[in-house]
């Protein structure tokens, strides 16, 4: 029993001790072991682990060598180094390892020492750290062009040992200004790619800047990306052909360009599916046409002229339309549309169009080659007449309460018929003994209005009664000294004694009379609706020279029947060189 014990107790020892293979009997010629039992390491890294090496003889050890061994699931890692050591020496020797890419953990590995038969064997740690690394990518590149939504990818890849995770964000910025922003959560496992799509809907023309940052397991990554949305490459024409302003938008490659905004003298039109846009001018003249082609503004002037010219009046109760040919023929069978109403003209291209209503009437003339549309202002006379003493006093008025110069008045008596002519504050004086007395009566009529009659009962001569007028629409206003009108064709040899003592009385007061008015222009401003007028007329005695007139306004369009009209900024300026003495000019604005 006490043999068996021994027997166990000689195993035990040995199990525990280290037995050199093929030489147990006899004393290990070297000793080993790791001088760290543990080794941190990051995958992919090259590391080296010291072993300490000591010679227990007292001869060399040549040929000793140390081996690293390896075994994990992705293969076995050997390597080996040889080295002499002399008698009784002791060294430290580095094992150098590649890691291979692992998860992080704890791995074991064995050193081992072989000299000829005889072994030697320990373990140890080598433990792998968790690598946290990726890349931020993009495939914004461009410059993409104007017309359609952009499609920008934007990726993150991990080459982690081990699953990473955080918040990543992406903007984008146009000019410096926000255009788009995400942001998300995301977790990556080792070589798993994370992408989201961006897309900006119709982009805008710029410059663009896309960043994006990622903040994974605790390390920042940022990224910035610039690129540009250009215009697209645009063919366009624009003339004016058989009365129409054309215009045509193609893209570069010749195909049309649909939806594209044109805008002619603030009218806005948009380009059809063959990419034309077509516009019917109303009358002739300069027109502006801007193109829009993807924010960038292209300008063409374009000059619309018909073959044709001509003129518009109202007298005797008609509006008068006379169309000839450049030469000065007239022009037979052209349309004309006053307020809606067709007419043609006849031989001499003239079309008359009863009117007796005043306003502002629209005319349209079709000329062959386009259409020209226009207006003509018909004004209503108001004849206020009154008795003063031994005179008749006559003043003409129109709607507005303004006095209208150069108004034949007829006159008609007991005796017959007489016809005079006001003067420029819209006045007649006319003794009562040229009239004799009785009821007469009183007409008026001037070129642009319609006339006004009225009748008044006269008084006999001598006789003392006090001022008499009629009814009239406006209230009758007091007026300054006035000359006695005298009959028209009724030859004078001179102004009488008492024209003189008013003259010079006048000049004396201020100038106030009608005779400083023949030296004087006259004019009158009158605003209806869209339209603005103003009619000048030049003195009945004197040339008018060198006349202009502006005035502030939102003008889109001038027209004169005389002289230069144009639109300067936010002004209106008409210049009108001569006038012959009692001739009229009529200038139109077309207000904004």
């Amino acid at each position: 029993m006490r043999g068996v014990r021994l027997i166990l107790a000689v195993l035990l020892v040995a199990s525990v001790l280290p037995i050199p293979f093929g030489e147990a009997a006899q004393s290990p010629p070297f000793e080993m072991a790791p001088v760290k039992d543990v080794v941190s390491v990051l995958p992919g890294s090259l590391v080296s682990i010291p072993v300490r090496v000591a010679n227990l003889r007292g001869e060399s050890l040549t040929n000793l060598t140390l081996s690293v061994v390896w075994e994990t699931h992705a293969g076995s890692y050997v390597v080996n180094r040889t080295l002499s050591i002399g008698p009784f020496e002791s060294t430290v020797a580095d094992l150098s390892l590649k890691v291979p890419f692992l998860p992080s953990g704890n791995y074991t590995a064995e050193l081992v020492g072989t000299w000829g038969n005889f072994s030697v064997g320990r373990n140890i740690t080598i433990m792998v750290e968790k690598l946290v690394q990726y890349s931020l990518s993009t495939d914004a590149n461009g410059p993409y062009t104007y017309g359609s939504d952009i499609s920008i990818h934007v990726s993150a890849t991990s080459y982690s040992n081990d699953m990473i995770a955080g918040p990543i964000t992406a903007m984008i910025m146009r000019d410096g200004e926000a255009v788009m922003k995400y942001q998300t959560e995301i977790g990556l496992q080792p070589e798993e790619t994370w992408t989201h799509k961006l897309i900006i809907p119709e982009a805008k023309i710029g410059n663009y800047t896309l960043f994006v940052s990622a903040n994974l397991s605790g390390v920042v990554r940022n990224l910035t990306r610039d690129f540009q949305v250009l215009p697209r490459h645009y063919t366009y024409s624009v003339e004016f052909k058989n009365g129409k302003i054309l215009v045509g938008v193609y893209f570069a490659n010749g195909t049309p360009a649909k939806g594209v905004e044109v805008q002619i003298n603030g009218t806005t039109l948009f380009t059809d599916e063959d990419g034309k846009a077509v516009f019917v001018p109303e009358r002739q003249g300069l027109y502006t046409v801007r193109l829009n082609l993807d924010g960038i503004t292209k300008e063409e002037t374009v000059k619309v002229e018909w073959h044709y010219k001509y003129e518009l009046w109202y007298g005797d109760g008609r509006i008068n339309v006379r169309v000839l040919y450049e030469n000065g023929t007239p022009a037979s069978g052209i349309l004309v549309e006053i307020n809606g109403q067709n007419a043609t003209t006849d031989h001499n291209g003239v079309i008359h169009f009863p009117v007796n209503q005043p306003g502002v009437y629209e005319i349209v003339l079709h000329l062959g080659e386009g259409i020209e549309k226009t207006f003509i202002q018909v004004g209503k006379l108001f004849v206020i007449p009154e008795i003063r003493g031994d005179r008749l006093s006559i003043v003409v008025k129109d709607s507005n309460g303004n006095p209208v110069p150069n108004t034949t008045v007829s006159i008609a008596t007991a005796s017959g018929e007489l016809t005079f002519v006001t003067d420029e504050n819209g006045t007649l004086l006319i003794p009562l003994s040229k009239l004799g007395h009785g009821t007469v009566s009183i007409s008026a009529k001037a070129r642009g209005y319609i006339g006004d009659n009225r009748t008044l009962t006269l008084p006999e001569a001598h006789s003392t009664t006090s001022p008499t007028t009629t009814t009239a629409p406006e209230e009758t206003t007091s007026t300054t000294s006035t000359a006695e009108a005298s009959p028209v064709g009724e030859s004078r040899k001179g102004p009488s004694a008492w024209e003189v003592l008013v003259l010079v009385l006048s000049i004396a007061i201020g100038g106030g009379s009608s005779y400083l008015a023949f030296m004087r222009p006259h004019v009158i401003e009158e605003e209806l609706g869209r339209y603005y007028f103003v009619k000048l007329r030049a003195p009945r005695l004197v040339s008018l020279r060198g006349f202009r007139w502006e005035r502030g306004m939102n003008a889109v369009e001038v027209r004169a029947t005389k002289g230069k009209a144009m639109i300067e900024g936010s002004k209106v300026v008409w210049e009108v060189e001569e006038l012959k003495p009692g001739e009229e000019a009529v200038l139109q604005v077309v207000l904004g």
